[in-house]
């Protein structure tokens, strides 16, 4: 079984998984799967979709990579679940919504988080690209 296939099988089988992983590939797995569903669609879709299962570790993934303003945002987008980080993706839904009608007070949290991490990823412009591909060389 892939990790990508794992996040579909619950928390325990995806982190047990990922685990598996050397640390700084776990680091760049995570970071990179937070980019690329934030910079597609905001945090509101990295959420809904399997992907956020993986935020806590994206959190440290970015932070590994020494892009604290990133895991800083993240962690603010993370609060909108409260306390306790729902893993288990039918958990998010139900804070989320439908995503062809999601909750409007969910889409609207998370607007300041989009444009600050999108910011961030502009200036300079490739910057996510750079500083991810000069961590994995560093690996």
């Amino acid at each position: 079984m892939e990790l990508n296939e794992a996040w579909d099988l619950g928390p325990d089988v995806f982190l047990n998984r990922l685990r598996l992983l050397p640390v700084r590939c776990q680091h760049l797995y995570t970071s990179h799967w937070c980019h690329s569903e934030v910079t597609n669609g905001g945090f509101y879709q990295f959420f809904f979709n399997a992907t956020g299962i993986l935020a806590p570790e994206a959190v440290s993934g970015f932070r590994a990579l020494g892009i604290a303003e990133l895991a800083e945002i993240l962690t603010g987008a993370i609060r909108y679940f409260g306390p306790n980080y729902p893993r288990r993706r039918e958990l998010r839904l139900d804070s989320l919504g439908p995503f062809q009608r999601p909750n409007r007070d969910a889409v609207e949290f998370f607007k300041p988080f989009d444009r600050a991490f999108y910011d961030w990823c502009d200036t300079p412009r490739d910057r996510w690209e750079r500083t991810a591909d000069s961590y994995a060389r560093s690996a």
